[in-house]
């Protein structure tokens, strides 16, 4: 019986890997992407675009926030504009927090000034001091951001982006979340 190689999945990783490797992708969605996939729904509508419309009234939505994990890398960049041309932005982005109708710029960790000064200070004291391994994501935020800010938003927003699993799967890689104690130092103490 003779074998037949492939990849599955035109995402990020399996563009590179048909790319270097030669190899055929195949890929289940519309569009090729992934996580870096983007479309489009106009206002009052629910069809998906891939293409904003000539007037360009609609909304943009990013599937899985790839944009931002392999955006800011310049050895993925300097790879992809061998290909295509590349459209840059730039955006900001915030956090709801739903118990307190609060919005707080992306990274929360950074902006500790947006919150009460006691949750604030908290948040700081615990921040990348917790001891332990980090055998699963749950553990991974609490060691990293500590518990006040994964009750507040990382344990609610990983448990839904995960599906329930976060407290069974791997640690995401610590580039994606980066703590930085001296940006969040001086997130907490610079007025909002």
């Amino acid at each position: 019986m003779s074998k037949q190689i492939f990849i599955l999945g035109a995402g990020m990783t399996g563009l590179a890997a048909g790319f270097a490797s030669g190899l055929p992708v195949f890929e289940a969605a519309a569009e090729p992407g992934g996580i870096c996939s983007s479309y489009y729904m106009q206002p009052g509508r629910s069809q998906r675009l891939s293409k904003a419309p000539k007037d360009g009234e609609a909304y943009r939505f990013e599937i899985g926030g790839g944009h931002w994990i392999f955006g800011g890398n310049s050895s993925i960049l300097h790879f992809l504009k061998r290909f295509v041309a590349l459209k840059e932005y730039h955006r900001r982005s915030a956090i709801y927090l739903k118990g307190q109708d609060l919005f707080v710029p992306y990274p929360i960790q950074n902006h500790l000034s947006y919150l009460d000064k006691k949750i604030a200070t908290q948040a700081l004291v615990e921040m990348n001091s917790q001891e332990g391994s980090n055998q699963n994501m749950k553990q991974w935020l609490k060691k990293s951001f500590g518990e006040t800010l994964c009750e507040l938003f990382f344990y609610p927003f990983h448990d839904f982006y995960t599906a329930g699993l976060f407290d069974r799967i791997a640690p995401q890689d610590a580039y994606k979340s980066p703590v930085d104690l001296n940006a969040a130092i001086q997130g907490a103490l610079s007025g909002t």
